[in-house]
Formats: structure tokens, C-alpha cells, sequence
């Protein structure tokens, strides 16, 4: 009988615990009732911040329309044509999410001083003033990022991955006296989960429509030994790694993408080396290329 009225007690007490309290509701605040964001022209040609003012917000979704995406509060976008580009921004609080649009007019397109083609320049470096073949460096580090300024590594390639990534070191850019620049990936690219595939060799005629553009094509670039510039100009042109851009991580091809150019040395095969980083605002991505 005792233990019968303890466990009635019991269950009371349980249904007593797990009744919710008044005094613990919790009044979620409205939506936001618009996505402010400011937007800052940078000293860098063609470059601009995108800044939320939003008050109270704590999710971004960021989309430049030059294919820049971003769900930081604040970003960085590089639009190396003239036109006017829509600039979206979805903001997100505990109540909701609203969303704004701006239209950015970039007045002209970005300008980087060529120089000519002439001995100790970059662009001779680039191209012996004829044309020239790089790829990546068959070493450990080729491909290397880490957090701002560079102070340390999150992550390098070994030597294993160079074997193992085989479809990306045999990718090859070259570089002609005349301003352009044609990238082979001779007929297959790694493949990571923004392009679509499950971190594998495939094929380039693989490549998903909207990604298509980091596939073999022939762009423009500008070199600027007095700055470290080196600029590619052309829908999917890059160096490295095709998701780092200037300001972001993407998950589809640019409009450009201007690299800083770190180190022009030989190695100990009298091979050329050559060091360019591209800052995308969370960290810097850092690649080595090596003449063939």
C-alpha cells in the first residue's frame, strides 16, 4: 500500500516538474523591419566593402551579384567591369529574416598599370616576354592557407597529396607576352563538394554547367611588378584553388581575381618559382607555382 501512494506522489510530482510556467515564456522580438547595409569604396581599384547595419541581426546572407556570396556581417567584393551590379543582403534575428536590395554603379573598369615587357619585370618573369608554362610546385605546401597576416598554417598539402590530387598538378598556365593567359587542366580538375563532386579526380566535361567556367579557358591578366599585382581578368579565372577570390570563399566563378605576388626565386633545379596569396577577409590562401 506504501509503495502504491509513493508512486502516485511520484507521477504527480513529475506532471507538476514538466508543466511549463508562466513566468518562463519567452516573447520572441518582430522580425527586423528592413536589411540596412552600408557600402564603402575601398582604396583597392574596383574594390568595395558591404557592411550590415542592421540592428539586432545575427545571420547574413550576402549576394554581390558579381557571384560573390557571403553570410558574414561584413565583406569584401571586387568587380573589375563597369556596370551596375544588385546588391542583396538577407538579415535573420530570432523573429524572422527580411531582405534588402542596393544597386552598386561601378563608374569604370579597374584599373592596374600594365608594364612592358622588359627584363626584371613581372611580366617577363610571367611569360620570358614569349610565353611561359607553370604548374603547381610538386612539393610540400604548394597549396597552404591560414588565418590573417599568415602568422601560422591551418592547412598544406604533404607530399601524399600531391599524388593523390595528381588531376590538379598537372593542370597547367601559361603565360603570353600579349596580356593573356590559357589554363589546361589536361582533361580532368579535383573535384570538391562547391564544384559538385565528392573529393575525387573527374573528368572537366563533368563539371556542372554553372561551374564550368573554372574549366579550361584562355583569359586577360595585368602585371605589376612596382605594386605585386597580378591581376586575371575573365569569367573563372584563377591561379590555385578556384574558390578563393578576393574577400570571400565562393561557390562559383568570378569576374577576376587580382593576386598578390610574394616571392620570385629558383629552386634547386633552376626552376622558377613563383608565390602569390589571394586575401578572402577570413584567412589567406597561398600558392606555389613552378615553370615547367
Amino acid at each position: 500500500m506504501k509503495s502504491t501512494i509513493y508512486l502516485l506522489v511520484f507521477v504527480l510530482l513529475g506532471f507538476i516538474a514538466c508543466e511549463p510556467a508562466i513566468e518562463d515564456k519567452i516573447d520572441l522580438p518582430p522580425a527586423p523591419s528592413e536589411a540596412s547595409f552600408d557600402i564603402i569604396e575601398l582604396e583597392a581599384s574596383n574594390t568595395y566593402s558591404f557592411v550590415s547595419t542592421t540592428p539586432g541581426a545575427f545571420l547574413y546572407s550576402w549576394d554581390l551579384g558579381n557571384g560573390t556570396t557571403g553570410t558574414s556581417e561584413e565583406i569584401e567584393g571586387y568587380f573589375p567591369e563597369k556596370g551596375g551590379y544588385l546588391i542583396t543582403l538577407r538579415v535573420f534575428n530570432a523573429g524572422g529574416h527580411v531582405t534588402s536590395t542596393k544597386t552598386l554603379n561601378v563608374p569604370e573598369n579597374a584599373v592596374i598599370e600594365a608594364e612592358p615587357c622588359e627584363a626584371g619585370t613581372l611580366t617577363e618573369y610571367l611569360s620570358d616576354c614569349d610565353q611561359k608554362t607553370w604548374s603547381l610546385n610538386p612539393a610540400e605546401g604548394a597549396l597552404l592557407v591560414g588565418p590573417p597576416g599568415l602568422t601560422e598554417t591551418w592547412w598544406q598539402n604533404d607530399i601524399n597529396v600531391v599524388s593523390e590530387r595528381f588531376c590538379a598538378w598537372d593542370d597547367e598556365w601559361t603565360f603570353f607576352e600579349d596580356g593573356t593567359m590559357t589554363y589546361d587542366t589536361k582533361g580532368d580538375i579535383w573535384g570538391e563538394d562547391y564544384l559538385g563532386f565528392d573529393f575525387s579526380c573527374v573528368a572537366t566535361a563533368d563539371m556542372p554547367a554553372d561551374v564550368a567556367a573554372w574549366g579550361d579557358g584562355t583569359h586577360m591578366y595585368i602585371a605589376n611588378g612596382a605594386t605585386n599585382e597580378l591581376a586575371l581578368i575573365g569569367n573563372g579565372a584563377f591561379i590555385g584553388i578556384p574558390k578563393a577570390a578576393n574577400g570571400q570563399e565562393v561557390g562559383f566563378p568570378q569576374s577576376g581575381v587580382t593576386y598578390t605576388v610574394t616571392e620570385m626565386s629558383t629552386n634547386t633545379d633552376g626552376k622558377d618559382l613563383l608565390v602569390v596569396q589571394v586575401d578572402y577577409t577570413a584567412g589567406i590562401w597561398q600558392f606555389t607555382l613552378v615553370e615547367k
